[in-house]
């Protein structure tokens, strides 16, 4: 991801942190500006019932106390300290303990009444200049704006990420639903051969089928090995023929199931592809120089393959994606309109063959090229239940 992406996500939480902040700050100050007044208004309102309530009921009386107690409850957030006096003997005070009074959040006032049976009733009060209920409104809307704040910048990191580079999807089947019948004969150019081969044949496997297909082909290429390793002016002088892409990744894999290792295939398939146009030379070049110890290229039908060797199939989806702009960038270089398709499969810890790596790949890319949205797509299988297909078909 760019950096730039960064620090605008960066950026925006600053932004909505301090909005969130100042939000606060001020909100209080604000309180505290206009506390004084509103705390005269609240203390003339509660004298004022309190005056009634005495001139009803001796101080200290039943009466007096009970109804005294259901009107502190409605003033029970704007008293730091309250006290009653009659005839300057205290009669009530809360809190009990020695109160302390702060300057910055309280303000101090006295009243005095007169009572039903002519005694004086003095009421001395520390009344909060901002009260508790509106610092926690202030700190509830302060924490939404923050988490708010925090939720968007992390979409739009998501919504960057997923914008930055080609999309991919994966294809999330399982060897039991990826080898029946219907994918095959859905995906397959043999078509109708498929189609017949499976009505006459109850033990018919399609995967067999294709790996027999490919094994046709390479039969067919074998001959012109020496062809296409003394051309020097075509895409072939940068990779390696197909023909030998078959029994080299076979022993590729052999190797990496005793070192217990992982292996991955991608298959490039370029529309329309010209073997000839020096932007494909280009792009053999380029995987070739990229492959370098880590694998080899061979050339592939419309395209290319890479055997990439102690890669999984999430390290080999990231290579595809490097690939993928430089590869696209240089074959348009001329407007040609050419479009790329990548299908990957890894070895998975199976002990499979090189049909078995090179037929699940080759599917991956038939996706690949038949969905816009998807130019990447990897075939990921489920170990477990291949070993469980396998185990049942032997």
């Amino acid at each position: 991801m760019k950096t730039k992406h960064i620090k605008i996500a960066q950026a925006l939480i600053a932004v909505i942190f301090v909005f969130a902040v100042a939000y606060f700050i001020l909100g209080i100050m604000s309180d505290k500006k206009a506390g004084p007044g509103k705390v005269q208004e609240r203390f003339d309102t509660f004298m004022m019932e309190t005056a009634t309530l005495s001139a009803k009921y001796e101080p200290n009386s039943p009466n007096f106390n009970g109804e005294f107690t259901q009107l502190l409850t409605r003033y029970r957030n704007d008293f730091a300290y309250l006290r009653l006096d009659v005839n300057n003997k205290k009669i009530y005070e809360y809190p009990a303990e020695d109160f302390q009074a702060s300057e910055t959040v309280t303000e101090s006032l006295t009243r005095n009444t007169t009572t039903l049976l002519g005694n004086t009733l003095t009421v001395t009060a520390s009344m909060l200049a901002i009260s508790q209920t509106a610092i926690y409104n202030y700190a509830k809307v302060s924490f939404i704006l923050i988490l708010t704040g925090t939720i968007a910048a992390v979409v739009l990191l998501f919504i960057i990420q997923m914008t930055a580079t080609p999309r991919y999807r994966r294809l999330k089947k399982t060897d039991d639903d990826f080898m029946t019948e219907d994918d095959v004969i859905s995906i397959s150019d043999e078509k109708e051969e498929v189609e017949e081969t499976a009505e006459n044949d109850d033990d018919f496997d399609p995967i067999s089928a294709m790996e027999e297909e490919n094994r046709e082909t390479a039969e067919d290429t074998e001959g012109d090995i020496l062809s296409f390793e003394d051309e020097t002016e075509t895409a072939s002088s940068a990779a390696r023929p197909q023909a030998l892409l078959e029994a080299e990744l076979q022993t590729a894999i052999s190797r990496s199931a005793q070192e217990e290792a992982d292996l991955s295939l991608l298959i490039i398939r370029i529309n329309p592809f010209r073997e000839d146009a020096d932007s494909t030379k280009e792009v053999a070049a380029m995987l070739s120089e990229r492959m370098g110890n880590q694998g080899v290229t061979y050339r592939y039908n419309d395209g290319f393959a890479l055997m990439i060797n102690n890669t999984n199939l999430d390290s080999a989806l990231a290579i595809a994606q490097s690939l993928y702009g430089a590869m696209d960038k240089k074959l348009n270089e001329d407007n040609s309109g050419s479009r790329l398709a990548i299908g990957l499969s890894s070895r998975s810890e199976r002990i499979i063959t090189a049909q078995r790596l090179i037929t699940e790949a080759e599917q991956a890319v038939l996706h690949a090229a038949d969905d816009k949205d998807s130019p990447i797509i990897a075939f990921r299988v489920n170990p477990e239940k291949y070993r469980e297909y396998m185990n049942k078909k032997n």
